[in-house]
């Protein structure tokens, strides 16, 4: 939802005033680091409770592999 938000606004932001666009970087960078993050630990504590010690770290593992990739897109972003 938030990000759909953020499409809007940037959208209704590049017809109405194209200045803005000059620094999108800067303003959208935090919000999608901070959705990134609230999901992993959202899905990372729903599994925590379903699954056994076994799985969970194999879960672990996983969020990981997903982390990096954004880790690597902040640094080239910035």
């Amino acid at each position: 939802m938030l990000l759909i938000g953020t499409f809007f606004l940037v959208s209704y932001s590049a017809i109405s005033y194209p200045f803005i666009l000059q620094n999108f970087e800067k303003y959208l960078l935090i919000p999608v680091v901070i959705f990134f993050i609230l999901r992993l630990l959202l899905i990372y504590f729903t599994i925590n409770k379903l699954t056994s010690l076994k799985n969970l770290y194999l879960f672990s593992y996983l969020c990981i592999v997903e982390l990096i990739p954004v880790i690597i897109g902040i640094r080239f972003a910035l």
